[in-house]
């Protein structure tokens, strides 16, 4: 019996340990679980923020091409405003210029037309019809 006994407790004591053996496997399962999650939670984050950081740039560099878009329109509309204003001044200044040539070819007919009439004047004297 008491060799029936050393082995009872043998086989206790062994279950035992395979139990806790078992135990400490699914401890050690479960940390390792646990870092596997961790490590691909941290690598989907930055995975995500990196991807974040590209549509940032993305994002950024499609609103400066449309602000510089913006800028030249503004800037072409400027210049055509400003090629607009200069050909009408120039054509009001040549209107201006025809007017005045006008004006003084007029004069130079008013002053030849009285000078001929104080030339014809003088030369049949101061003739007063009757």
């Amino acid at each position: 019996m008491s060799q029936m006994m050393r082995r009872s407790k043998w086989n206790n004591s062994h279950a035992q340990q395979e139990k806790l053996r078992a135990e400490n496997r699914r401890r050690e399962e479960f940390v390792e679980d646990n870092n596997r999650m961790l490590k691909t939670e941290a690598m989907i984050n930055a995975n995500i923020i990196a991807e974040e950081k590209v549509e940032n740039k993305i994002l950024m560099r499609r609103l400066q091409r449309e602000a510089q878009e913006v800028e030249m329109d503004k800037a072409l509309e400027e210049s055509k405003k400003t090629k607009e204003q200069r050909e009408q001044q120039i054509r009001q200044e040549e209107e201006l210029a025809r007017e005045m040539a006008k004006l003084r070819a007029k004069e130079m007919q008013d002053s030849k037309l009285r000078q001929q009439i104080r030339e014809t004047s003088t030369r049949y004297g101061n003739w007063k019809p009757s």
